[in-house]
């Protein structure tokens, strides 16, 4: 019979391979993204933003847009297979106090509070976020100034 600190350890370790596994997908859907956005880019830049690159803005705000909900879609899974594994640590702590993880946590935590006073407040997601909205800004701010001319 397994016990149930090696349930709550494999129950862990696969929702600790989820959060890494959507934050894979994170990583390469957003490499996507901006690989797709510098061609664009490149490709106004060499033919200069005249009315007939509309469309071309316009999916640079599309792009923006989805590459960020995107982004917090995955995000937001990673979330909930970082509570569970957060769950299970918290009842393998109950069965065995001895280990202290919460203390080992806290003390962890305070030493990167500590090291990086101003970046352990800012969150990767909203990097993450900040880039996809920058690529959808750019586009709105091409789409107008070709609307315009």
């Amino acid at each position: 019979m397994t016990s149930d600190t090696d349930v709550l350890l494999r129950f862990f370790d696969e929702d600790w391979r989820q959060v890494r596994q959507s934050e894979d997908q994170r990583t390469a859907f957003s490499n996507i993204v901006l690989l797709i956005a510098s061609a664009v880019f490149g490709y106004l830049t060499q033919h200069g933003l005249r009315r007939d690159m509309l469309p071309l803005t316009i999916f640079l705000i599309v792009l923006g847009i989805f590459g960020g909900l995107a982004s917090e879609k995955l995000y937001e899974r990673s979330k909930l297979h970082m509570e569970l594994a957060w769950a299970w640590r918290d009842k393998l702590n109950e069965l065995h106090p001895e280990i202290n993880i919460d203390q080992l946590k806290e003390k962890a935590e305070a030493i990167n509070h500590e090291r990086f006073p101003r970046l352990h407040k800012l969150h990767l997601h909203h990097v993450w976020l900040a880039l996809d909205l920058a690529i959808a800004i750019a586009g709105i701010i091409m789409t107008i100034y070709v609307g315009s001319n």
